[in-house]
């Protein structure tokens, strides 16, 4: 059993690295680091029963009865707060409203529901309530494995060779960068100072409601910083986070050009995949942001992914519900024949 166990890490590990040198952008990666710890985790657990540590065994039973309790409740604290503190602090607008939408929902879902209608009765409510649970969980897993595969992608354990660092541009404050677009300059500038021969490429047009060009005024920041100016490129005709990568690609003076892109944390995995869909390979780094806006953040470039997969989650939603309803159909029918 040992053995069998002993093997079974070995390939999930193996696999685990495989996908992480040779294409991590995808959720795959996600997927072997989940198996590989779990294969830890059993082959942990096996050690302890064949060695008879009953108390350690009785402790982690009861930490896990713990996280499995207060986690939601932990989790929709953390959603609530952080949305309630976004809007204090950046105002009342439909995209701060996500990490708050997303705790209602929770809470609405683990509670309500549950009490105002009977789970035990055969009733339509009970029948989409179960078609929900699945559905919920099905993208619980999603948002997992997006989630690990995201936080991969941001670490880097040897030094990168590269040529060129794409800093995405966002909103500005009349002509200066926001905090958020000056953590993602920073981050860059902390990167080139440890290769002083990287090209920063600044890239971000002018929005109708900008008074100058994103990457004009992270040009600026930069220079103010210690950059000097031969070192740093502008892009200002890019509007949105595609176009930000192909234009400033296109700038590079060969389309072999080593390059990666830095921006916000939570954004960068989202990039990472606009490039590997226009066939650019790429790395990405990720500047720190506030963590309150950070959870909301989170949930839009999510939705995002989500968008930008639409054809896949579409086709795997059409499946399921025709699968539940067809299965539903039956057993009803079945039911029916011996009432």
């Amino acid at each position: 059993m040992f053995l069998t166990l002993f093997l079974s890490t070995g390939i999930t590990g193996f696999f685990l690295m495989y996908i992480w040198y040779t294409e991590p952008r995808r959720l795959m990666l996600g997927l072997s680091f989940l198996l590989f710890v779990l294969c830890i985790g059993v082959s942990i657990f096996y050690l302890l029963v064949s060695n008879a540590q009953i108390a350690l065994l009785i402790i982690l039973a009861i930490l896990s009865l713990i996280i499995f309790l207060i986690g939601p409740f932990i989790i929709i604290g953390g959603f609530l707060y952080s949305g309630l503190m976004l809007i204090k602090r950046e105002g009342l607008r439909f995209n701060n409203l996500l990490s708050l939408l997303f705790a209602v929902a929770l809470i609405l879902y683990l509670t309500v529901w549950p009490v105002v209608s009977d789970l035990t009765e055969h009733t339509i409510y009970n029948t989409f309530y179960v078609y929900i649970t699945l559905l919920i969980i099905f993208f619980l897993v999603v948002i997992n494995l997006y989630t690990i595969t995201m936080v991969l992608n941001l670490a880097h354990f040897s030094k990168p060779d590269l040529d060129y660092l794409v800093v995405l541009g966002a909103g500005l404050d009349g002509k200066r960068v926001t905090p958020l677009l000056a953590s993602r300059v920073d981050k860059a500038i902390k990167l080139y100072k440890k290769n002083p021969k990287i090209k920063l490429i600044m890239t971000g047009g002018q929005g109708e409601d900008e008074v100058v060009a994103e990457a004009s005024a992270m040009a600026v920041y930069a220079i103010e910083k210690g950059v000097p100016q031969e070192a740093i490129i502008l892009e200002d005709k890019a509007t949105n986070t595609e176009e930000n990568i192909l234009f400033s690609h296109a700038m590079m003076d060969s389309k072999r050009a080593k390059f990666a892109v830095v921006t916000n944390a939570y954004h960068v995995f989202r990039a990472l995949l606009i490039a590997k869909e226009a066939g650019l390979d790429c790395i990405g780094f990720g500047s720190r942001t506030k963590w309150y806006f950070t959870l909301n953040a989170f949930i839009r470039e999510f939705v995002g992914y989500l968008y930008f997969k639409r054809q896949l989650y579409l086709i795997l939603l059409i499946v399921y519900t025709l699968i539940y309803f067809l299965i539903y159909a039956g057993l009803t029918f079945i039911l029916s024949s011996f009432a």
